[in-house]
């Protein structure tokens, strides 16, 4: 007997087909974007400021306190004096950017 295929069953042989294709044919991989940074870890801490770019603490302030914009209040602890509804999910982020 003859079996029509779904939509979804033929989305995901397309899915799986399509990135083993592109690798036998010999594409090569797109790497890292042109502008991309590079940075290293060392004990737990990004040494020198990203792509040079200097900080600014009330502009980190606002958008991670901001629950449209970085919401990381959701997730973590952050030293802003007067919020005492935060997550627990993430590290506590005291002292990130010091």
């Amino acid at each position: 007997m003859y079996r029509v295929m779904t939509f979804r069953t033929v989305l995901l042989i397309l899915l799986v087909a399509l990135p083993a294709s592109q690798v036998m044919a010999g594409e090569p991989e797109t790497g890292l974007p042109a502008d991309y940074c590079e940075w290293e870890l060392a004990d737990y801490a990004i040494a020198k400021s990203l792509c040079g770019l200097a900080g600014d603490a009330a502009r980190g302030k606002a958008i991670s306190s901001d629950g449209g914009r970085g919401n990381c209040l959701a997730c973590h602890q952050l030293p802003i004096p007067g919020v005492e509804a935060y997550g627990t999910i993430g590290p506590p982020l005291t002292g990130i950017g010091s």
